[in-house]
């Protein structure tokens, strides 16, 4: 299976806070995976990261079989991996009031380009 990383600079992730209200994160995303050769079966991780005014950027290794991956091809023929995960907000050091249950909401539109 050929070996694809993603390419921060054409990639977007987003990162919203959840606990009573909604907040916005930065985020950045990562990663090294491997697609069979007709573009339907994916495997390998994503390193994404999140922080916050208050907290300094945590990262955290996502399975990329976890987060139910979308693959496509987009105009120029690129490989774009779309996906989403929740997370508990202290996996990324964020603390908020536990009884509302503080989550991390990820979604990402990934550029996959071939590592060599």
């Amino acid at each position: 299976m050929p070996a694809y990383r993603v390419d921060p600079a054409r990639s977007t992730v987003t990162a919203v806070l959840r606990s009573g209200t909604e907040r916005r994160l930065d985020a950045t995303i990562r990663g090294r995976l491997l697609v069979d050769d007709d573009d339907t079966a994916i495997s390998g991780t994503l390193q994404v990261a999140v922080s916050d005014a208050d907290t300094a950027a945590r990262g955290l290794e996502l399975d990329v079989s976890t987060t139910a991956p979308e693959l496509d091809r987009d105009p120029e023929g690129h490989l774009v991996l779309r996906g989403a995960a929740s997370r508990p907000a202290g996996s990324f050091g964020i603390a908020a009031p536990p009884l509302l249950n503080p989550t991390v909401v990820l979604r990402w539109r990934a550029v996959l380009v071939p590592d060599d």
